[in-house]
Protein backbone atom coordinates (compact mmCIF):
# COMPACT_ATOMS: atom_id res chain seq x y z
CA UNK A 1 0.00 0.00 0.00
CA UNK A 2 3.31 1.91 0.67
CA UNK A 3 4.62 1.71 -2.98
CA UNK A 4 7.36 -0.26 -2.27
CA UNK A 5 9.01 -3.51 -3.27
CA UNK A 6 10.22 -6.14 -1.74
CA UNK A 7 12.19 -8.79 -3.31
CA UNK A 8 12.74 -12.05 -2.12
CA UNK A 9 14.33 -15.35 -3.76
CA UNK A 10 11.43 -17.99 -4.25
CA UNK A 11 13.94 -20.77 -5.47
CA UNK A 12 15.47 -21.00 -1.85
CA UNK A 13 15.70 -24.92 -0.82
CA UNK A 14 15.21 -24.67 3.01
CA UNK A 15 13.63 -26.86 6.12
CA UNK A 16 11.79 -25.74 8.54
CA UNK A 17 8.79 -23.79 9.41
CA UNK A 18 7.39 -21.45 6.11
CA UNK A 19 8.33 -23.76 3.90
CA UNK A 20 6.55 -26.33 0.95
CA UNK A 21 7.38 -28.95 -1.21
CA UNK A 22 7.85 -28.36 -5.06
CA UNK A 23 9.51 -29.97 -8.12
CA UNK A 24 12.36 -28.08 -9.41
CA UNK A 25 14.03 -29.71 -12.56
CA UNK A 26 12.49 -33.46 -12.01
CA UNK A 27 13.08 -33.59 -8.21
CA UNK A 28 11.33 -32.98 -5.02
CA UNK A 29 12.80 -30.29 -2.98
CA UNK A 30 11.40 -28.33 0.24
CA UNK A 31 11.60 -24.34 -0.02
CA UNK A 32 10.91 -21.25 1.90
CA UNK A 33 7.21 -20.11 1.32
CA UNK A 34 8.02 -16.72 3.18
CA UNK A 35 6.83 -15.05 -0.26
CA UNK A 36 3.69 -16.35 -0.52
CA UNK A 37 2.37 -16.23 3.27
CA UNK A 38 3.53 -12.37 3.13
CA UNK A 39 1.25 -12.19 -0.28
CA UNK A 40 -1.20 -13.71 1.42
CA UNK A 41 -1.33 -11.89 4.39
CA UNK A 42 -0.65 -8.30 2.67
CA UNK A 43 -2.69 -8.69 -0.64
CA UNK A 44 0.18 -7.48 -2.24
CA UNK A 45 0.46 -8.44 -5.94
CA UNK A 46 3.50 -11.33 -6.68
CA UNK A 47 5.84 -10.31 -9.73
CA UNK A 48 7.89 -13.30 -10.88
CA UNK A 49 11.24 -12.28 -11.80
CA UNK A 50 13.36 -14.80 -13.44
CA UNK A 51 17.30 -13.38 -14.19
CA UNK A 52 19.90 -14.93 -16.63
CA UNK A 53 22.90 -14.66 -17.31
CA UNK A 54 24.27 -14.42 -21.01
CA UNK A 55 26.85 -15.39 -23.00
CA UNK A 56 28.43 -11.77 -23.08
CA UNK A 57 28.55 -11.40 -19.48
CA UNK A 58 25.13 -9.12 -19.34
CA UNK A 59 21.93 -10.18 -17.92
CA UNK A 60 18.39 -10.53 -18.88
CA UNK A 61 15.70 -9.88 -16.90
CA UNK A 62 11.89 -11.66 -17.05
CA UNK A 63 9.34 -10.00 -15.59
CA UNK A 64 6.13 -12.08 -15.76
CA UNK A 65 2.69 -11.00 -15.12
CA UNK A 66 1.59 -10.21 -11.90
CA UNK A 67 -0.95 -12.57 -9.98
CA UNK A 68 -2.51 -12.31 -5.96
CA UNK A 69 -2.33 -14.93 -3.50
CA UNK A 70 -5.54 -15.31 -2.04
CA UNK A 71 -5.78 -15.12 1.45
CA UNK A 72 -7.17 -18.16 2.50
CA UNK A 73 -4.21 -19.91 1.31
CA UNK A 74 -2.17 -20.63 4.33
CA UNK A 75 -5.23 -21.50 6.40
CA UNK A 76 -6.24 -24.06 3.90
CA UNK A 77 -2.72 -25.49 3.59
CA UNK A 78 -2.35 -24.70 -0.21
CA UNK A 79 0.83 -22.62 0.31
CA UNK A 80 2.36 -25.74 -1.54
CA UNK A 81 0.05 -24.86 -5.05
CA UNK A 82 2.34 -21.33 -5.02
CA UNK A 83 5.47 -22.45 -4.43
Amino acid sequence: RAGMVLCLAGDVRWTGPNTAPARFLGREHTFTATWVILAALTGAPVVPVFCRMTPDGNYDLEFRPAFPVPAGVVAEGRVAHYV
